[in-house]
């Protein structure tokens, strides 16, 4: 990707900020979030676009004096602007180029928004615009996602009909002609035990589904990673006690095939390997001998319990918090949070959940 791309991308980016600056913002109503209003978006972030690529000619070059951002620009010359792909005619949402010239096609971006799962058609644009000898060759192409909150907004860049990454390399899908590949990354602290609380983002074509969980034993001083819990939770034998999402997503009639799934983890500091006891003998001990009464083990054990059950009326207090996505919230055990307060040092994790689950 070379630095007239990268500067695109970057002016492109700042005029989707400034949008999310403005007062009173566009997705939020007196009744909370609302959907909808794409059109309105992609207007916006065109008038915050034209000023900046107006105000960086000097780095842009000279040529760009002559170019004009429009949108939903359907026309090539005297006809309609049609690919192999579209044949009836396409209208992207933003174009930065020269009129009636195909010479000149700089920028072209696709808008989407979160309500909006089907992207198939966006991409495929993206890929014919910039394409060489597809008749316009766009310098670059992006896809944004558009989303209530703009720590979560999504860019997807097109080079020369493939879709690459933000230093121009070729992205997994696009290198790779023959089946999928899925590639799963992550932190080395999801394989740990430890006290955590995990969102699942479970995203169909038609609705966002949400399950919130956490890591911690309440009987024994002990922790499952966060990966083992996906596991649990995902499994299919009617034995499992833990499977709640598989059963779940079956009563919803959902197909594991046609969903993305994100895990959300929130690691929480406090955790200490046990070092004592065998658990399950510890935990015997302590209920039938007096001699463990005033141990170290046993004040060990007690600051756990103290611990795991905080995090765990936690964990209720969302859940609680979120009935009211409905069948989206996938968690089925009841809410016993009562008047829960969060302490200062959750905080931080209640607002990145609260931002995550909507």
């Amino acid at each position: 990707m070379d630095e007239e791309q990268k500067l695109l991308i970057e002016l492109l980016k700042e005029a989707v900020e400034d949008v999310y600056r403005e007062k009173p913002f566009l997705f939020e109503s007196y009744e909370g979030i609302r959907e909808g209003l794409e059109q309105a978006f992609v207007f916006r972030t065109g008038i915050y676009l034209e000023q900046k690529i107006k105000g960086s000619i000097g780095s842009l070059g000279e040529e760009y004096e002559e170019l004009r951002l429009d949108c939903e620009y359907n026309k090539n010359h005297g006809g309609k602007k049609v690919t192999f792909n579209f044949p009836n005619g396409i209208k992207p949402d933003i174009i930065l180029h020269k009129r009636d010239c195909n010479e000149k096609n700089k920028l072209v971006v696709e808008f989407k928004g979160w309500w909006n799962k089907d992207i198939t058609k966006d991409i495929q644009k993206l890929k014919d615009l910039t394409k060489p000898n597809g008749g316009y060759e766009y310098l670059i192409g992006v896809w944004v996602k558009v989303t209530a909150n703009k720590n979560r907004i999504e860019y997807k860049y097109f080079i020369n009909g493939k879709e690459v990454d933000i230093n121009g390399e070729n992205t997994l899908i696009d290198s790779i002609e023959i089946g999928i590949k899925n590639t799963l990354e992550f932190s080395g602290a999801m394989l740990l035990p430890s006290f955590s609380i995990y969102v699942y983002e479970i995203i169909t074509e038609e609705k966002v589904y949400f399950y919130i969980g956490m890591t911690g034993d309440p009987f024994y001083p002990s922790a499952r990673s966060a990966i083992h819990r996906l596991s649990g939770h995902f499994e299919k034998l009617d034995r499992s006690t833990q499977n709640q999402v598989h059963k779940a997503l079956t009563e919803l009639n959902i197909d594991l095939n046609n969903t993305t799934i994100k895990l959300h983890h929130f690691p929480i500091t406090g955790y200490e390997e046990w070092q004592g006891s065998k658990q399950h003998q510890f935990i015997n001990d302590i209920r039938k001998s007096k001699e463990y009464q005033d141990s170290d083990e046993r004040k060990k054990y007690e600051a756990y319990k103290r611990k795991q059950q905080e995090i765990a009326a936690f964990e209720s207090y969302l859940i609680k918090n979120k009935r009211n996505l409905g069948n989206r919230l996938l968690n089925k055990t009841s809410d016993s949070s009562k008047n829960f307060e969060t302490p200062e040092y959750l905080k931080e994790i209640e607002k990145a959940i609260n931002e995550i689950v909507i």
